[in-house]
């Protein structure tokens, strides 16, 4: 008796695992409450600090029809970034502005491609205000400060103009191109540097370009590291994508 009763459980349970994983198995065929849904990881997108709110809009129009897939985006500079992505951080897409920090990072980018291209400007809120008042003169300037990428820029087009030195009693450091532009809209500054995309809005004016040495170019490139931060990539050099950064001032790198 014993035995035969040891049998109807072993029976019974053998019997109710055939329906669960036979329920799982219809469930799964016929399109259950999991089916379809994308176990992949978020895409990460390291992007230098200065095109992260580009890449935000670019991302509100680009995710919606792929609601599968989430994407983080982890902002820095061009040289953080390199270390990070060398150290093993996971990368879908980098968007940099020093390809050759990504060189002889491993993984290697499957490409490096030129994207979008910015400019340094000076720029005003008065009609009457020429280069000649910016480079002498008791005229108020409003720059980013150093440790920012406008910052550097800011001090290596200056110091190339020979100016540099010679206007640092008439300069005011501020926090980002935000700043610099409120500042000059605010009467406090009768100049500002800022780089292109930023020199936007009412009472603003460029002057004119400020040009940087041969060696620095406000030059950006996206370098996919994987298959989503490639399509992500094509979509952005693609008829979709570029049109958003072309509409913010950027202009289109030359292919290499």
């Amino acid at each position: 008796m014993r035995g035969s009763r040891n049998h109807r459980r072993l029976a019974s349970a053998v019997a109710t695992l055939l329906m669960f994983f036979g329920a799982a198995a219809c469930e799964r065929s016929s399109g259950g409450a999991d089916a379809g849904v994308d176990s992949r990881q978020p895409v990460e997108i390291h992007v230098v600090a200065t095109l992260e709110p580009l890449l935000r809009d670019a991302l509100d129009a680009y995710a919606p029809a792929r609601t599968q897939l989430d994407y983080f985006l982890r902002p820095g500079s061009s040289q953080s970034i390199a270390r990070q992505v060398a150290a093993g951080v996971r990368a879908d897409l980098v968007v940099t502005g020093d390809p050759d920090s990504l060189r002889t990072v491993s993984p290697a980018p499957r490409s490096i491609r030129p994207w979008i291209v910015n400019r340094l400007v000076v720029v005003t809120a008065g009609d009457g205000f020429t280069m000649r008042e910016f480079d002498y003169g008791q005229a108020r300037i409003a720059v980013a400060d150093d440790s920012t990428e406008l910052g550097l820029h800011t001090r290596l087009a200056m110091r190339q103009r020979e100016m540099w030195s010679d206007a640092q009693g008439r300069i005011d450091r501020v926090g980002a191109s935000g700043e610099v532009i409120d500042l000059v809209l605010s009467g406090r500054c009768d100049f500002g540097v800022v780089h292109a995309t930023a020199a936007t809005g009412p009472g603003i004016r460029v002057v004119d370009d400020l040009d940087l040495p041969d060696s620095v170019e406000l030059e950006y490139f996206l370098a996919p590291l994987s298959d989503d931060g490639e399509r992500l990539a094509d979509w952005l050099a693609g008829a979709q994508g570029l049109p958003i950064a072309l509409d913010r001032g950027f202009e289109v790198a030359d292919p290499q």
